[in-house]
C-alpha cells in the first residue's frame, strides 16, 4: 500500500485543526485565496521601545531622553521622549486625545488632562510646556508651568503632572 503525501499524519488531527495545510503566497494568489493582513497594534500600545529607539524613516536618534515614573510600588516605569513634540496625557479616542505619553493607566483618580502637556524634544534638549490642564503642571515641586510659557528641561528635573511625579532623564541610562 501506497502511502500518499502527508498521510503521516492521523485524519482525526487534521479534523482538530491541529495541521494546518501551508499555502505559498503563489498558491494563494492562483486559488484567489485572500490572506489576512498582520494585525494592527492599537493606539494604546504603540509606544517606542526601549531596543529600537528610532524615529520616523528609521534613523535612530542621538542620545536617550525619557521620563521615569517616580514613587510609584508598581516596579519601573519608563517612557521614551522621541524628537519633535510629545503629548503628555490621557488616551481618549472620543475626545481625539493620543498622547504619545499616555499616563492613563497611572490616573485613577483623572487629574490628568487629556492634552496636559508638551515635551518638545530638538537635538539634545528639550522644553515642557502646559497646554491648559486643569491641575497644573509642576517642575521640581515648586514652579506652576503657565501656558504658552516654555521652561527648558535639565537632567533630573522632577516633573508633576496631575498627582503623577516623573523624572526626566537626559543621556545615559542609569
Amino acid at each position: 500500500m501506497k502511502k500518499s503525501k502527508g498521510s503521516s499524519k492521523s485524519g482525526s488531527a487534521r479534523k482538530k485543526g491541529l495541521i494546518r495545510n501551508k499555502v505559498t503566497k503563489k498558491k494563494a494568489a492562483k486559488s484567489k485565496v485572500r490572506t489576512r493582513p498582520a494585525a494592527k497594534r492599537t493606539a494604546a500600545k504603540q509606544r517606542p521601545s526601549k531596543k529600537t529607539k528610532k524615529k520616523e524613516g528609521g534613523r535612530p536618534y542621538s542620545g536617550s531622553m525619557r521620563l521615569r515614573v517616580i514613587g510609584r510600588g508598581e516596579g519601573e516605569i519608563l517612557f521614551q521622549i522621541a524628537p519633535g513634540n510629545n503629548l503628555v496625557g490621557r488616551w481618549d479616542p472620543q475626545e481625539g486625545a493620543f498622547p504619545e505619553i499616555d499616563l492613563e493607566q497611572l490616573d485613577r483618580e483623572a487629574k490628568i488632562s487629556r492634552k496636559h502637556c508638551v515635551i518638545e524634544r530638538h537635538g539634545t534638549s528639550a522644553t515642557i510646556e502646559d497646554v491648559g490642564s486643569l491641575n497644573g503642571t509642576y517642575i521640581n515641586q515648586g514652579e506652576q508651568l503657565r501656558p504658552g510659557h516654555p521652561h527648558t528641561l535639565q537632567d533630573g528635573d522632577e516633573i508633576l503632572v496631575g498627582k503623577v511625579l516623573l523624572r526626566f532623564e537626559a543621556g545615559k541610562s542609569r
